[in-house]
This record gives C-alpha cells, structure tokens and sequence, in this order.
C-alpha cells in the first residue's frame, strides 16, 4: 500500500471511529440531539467529474472500507454521479456540545 492510500485509509478509518465516539457518548450520556444514521453524499453535477467519482469509489473499496457510486440520491437536488458512504452520522452539534460542555463544566466547578 502507498503512502497515500495509507494516508488515505487513516483518515477514513478516523472518520468511522469519531461517529462510534459520538455515537457511544450519545447513549451513555442520553443526550437529545437528533442523533440518525444516514448516508452521506459527495456528488458532482459535472460530467467531466464522474470519472474522478468512480475512481474514488474503486480506492476507497480498495481500502476495505464501503463506498457505492450512485446517480441517484436522497439529496433534494439533482446529481449526475455521486460516492454513497452508508450509515454515515447525522446530528445536532450545538445540542450536542452544549450538553458535554454543561457536563464536564460541572465537574470542573466552572459553572
């Protein structure tokens, strides 16, 4: 594996593992703040985009992670050629650090 792929496969990596944190820190903290799995797009509506789209699809499989190239989404705009990465996070971020910064401003006696 090259360096980049390396790279590029950390950083991937990175990303599922912040959405378990987050995910884990939402249950164990019960925090309300819209917390859904969706699937996450990046689309392009320029033909000339498409074979860069599919290339990255084909790295990121490569790299055992799951990807899918789409013409078709759930965004409320249209696409002509997309990457799909499943069961990506969805959620209120001000919802959700207000609740950890109440909690662990608490704990410190800031507040």
């Amino acid at each position: 594996m090259s360096e980049g792929e390396q790279k590029a496969k950390q950083y991937l990596e990175a990303n599922e593992l912040a959405i378990r944190n987050i995910e884990k820190i939402i249950q164990e903290e019960k925090i309300e703040c819209e917390y859904e799995k969706q699937d996450a797009y990046v689309f392009t509506n320029q033909e000339a985009e498409i074979p860069k789209i599919e290339k990255e699809v084909e790295v990121v499989k490569k790299l055992g992670l799951e990807a899918e190239f789409v013409t078709k989404s759930e965004l409320p705009i249209p696409i002509l050629g997309a990457i799909k990465f499943p069961n990506q996070a969805q959620f209120n971020p001000c919802k959700y650090a207000n609740r950890i910064s109440k909690k662990y401003a608490r704990k410190s006696r800031i507040i």
